[in-house]
């Protein structure tokens, strides 16, 4: 294994840095193409913010949303 000379160093960094660039812009790209447009992983009743009505007595509190909830 060869010594990396400072020469190569820069070039290495240059390289990751461009390889970063590149990261963003294929993540950035692939977020606003899918965005809304598969299905989730995550299963669950799907709402509107005007349809949550506040918690009362037998409901099945795994029904409830608590960042909706805290927002009311």
């Amino acid at each position: 294994m060869s010594v990396p000379t400072p020469n190569s160093t820069s070039l290495v960094t240059s390289q990751l840095a461009l390889l970063k660039q590149l990261e963003w812009r294929v993540r950035h790209a692939v977020e606003n193409v899918l965005s809304g447009e598969y299905r989730s992983a995550f299963r669950g009743r799907g709402m509107e913010f005007d349809q949550v009505v506040k918690y009362t007595f037998g409901d099945d509190i795994r029904d409830i949303d608590w960042n909706v909830t805290a927002r009311l």
